[in-house]
């Protein structure tokens, strides 16, 4: 797949427009500090391969082989696996729900709620006493709305090879419970009965 050129702006400019518009669009009610993280986030995963060198990682290891090993570190190692494990698998779970690239394309988003949620709490723990805490404790618990801005965004910027069946977002609803895939259902004729919704939400919380 061929990265589309981004306009003429800086890449931090051109992810923040688009991060705005996301919250904006879905009323989510995040900190600035939280929006501007995914900017950050975003003009990482440009190059991906520089995130995981920065932690010492390998680019294609199993995330949940780097969170059991972040915690038997200590300090800001630990901090730095644990952040590292967040914040790939909220952009996978934002950019390719359907898939999730490379090694991981097995693995279902569900797997990475629970492991990118999980692992920002861990961070915010194990960085407790600094300015950063808050903002991975505040996208850690609100995961899958964060996950939520990432796939508009994803969509906005074209990433993704033209766009996903009903059945695609049916099945991303069922795993994810998002909200936004909910509405987007629901916008093409797709009643979504009370229990269904119930159940759908409920799958993010196991």
């Amino acid at each position: 797949m061929t990265t589309p050129a981004l306009p003429h702006e800086t890449p931090m400019a051109y992810f923040k427009n688009l991060v705005d518009q996301a919250i904006a669009h879905q009323r989510l009610d995040s900190s600035e500090d939280s929006a501007f993280y995914l900017v950050q986030l975003l003009d990482a995963f440009i190059r991906p391969d520089r995130v995981f060198a920065r932690a010492g990682i390998a680019e294609h290891t199993a995330l949940g082989e780097v969170y059991c090993h972040a915690a038997n570190q200590d300090g800001v190692r630990k901090f730095m696996l644990y952040k590292l494990v967040g914040d790939a698998s909220l952009f996978l779970a934002g950019f390719f729900p359907e898939g999730c690239g490379g090694r991981h394309k097995l693995v279902g988003p569900q797997y990475f709620m629970r492991l990118g949620g999980r692992a920002y709490h861990e961070a915010a723990q194990a960085a407790r006493s600094w300015a950063s805490a808050p903002v991975l404790q505040e996208i850690g618990s609100g995961f899958a709305r964060f996950v939520d801005v990432l796939n508009e965004v994803a969509e906005s910027c074209a990433l993704g090879a033209g766009q996903p069946s009903l059945l695609t977002l049916y099945q991303r609803w069922a795993e994810t419970g998002s909200s936004r895939t909910a509405c987007t259902l629901q916008r093409q004729g797709i009643v979504l009965q009370p229990a269904q919704i119930t159940a759908g939400q409920a799958a993010v919380m196991h």
